[in-house]
């Protein structure tokens, strides 16, 4: 056991991760506080799985389901605004559809000929015809809910 004055810290590599590394207070008596090792350990292994997970402030974005989701309303949208009949839709595409800020909305960016805020409130009249078209081709309990942006 290694002691040492109140206050000394020594680096320990705990679970086998080399990016969780962890300082351990040693006490005057020189035992090693193992509790709160195990303790620190537990939550550092929950902050990766949680990170990797796409939960709590994580960095990387939005989840795979969330982007195979969002894969699958731009697919959907593409035959959709085709179907609408409107002249201003006919020739716009969808360049890029991002769940915002998760799998119940889509962040919908298309593009299209035309003044952008003509595109745009075509977009809002047929937003109830474009998201049932979304529902149909989707396999999930609740349709998303869209938001359109002109780029």
């Amino acid at each position: 056991m290694a002691t040492g004055a109140p206050g000394n810290a020594h680096g320990m590599r705990v679970g086998g991760y080399s990016q969780i590394f962890l300082r351990m207070l040693v006490p005057p008596d020189g035992r090693r506080v193992f509790g709160q090792v195990c303790a620190m350990h537990a939550y550092a292994t929950r902050t990766r799985y949680n990170l990797a997970m796409g939960k709590e402030g994580d960095i990387r974005g939005p989840d795979r389901k969330a982007l195979q989701l969002a894969r699958q309303v731009q697919r959907a949208l593409t035959f959709a605004l085709a179907e609408t009949g409107n002249e201003l839709l006919l020739t716009a595409y969808v360049e890029e559809v991002q769940p915002a800020p998760d799998a119940t909305h889509m962040l919908v960016s298309v593009r299209g000929e035309g003044e952008p805020r003509a595109l745009l409130n075509a977009l809002h009249e047929q937003t109830g015809r474009l998201r049932s078209a979304v529902a149909e081709a989707i396999t999930r309990r609740k349709a998303p809910e869209l938001a359109w942006q002109i780029v």
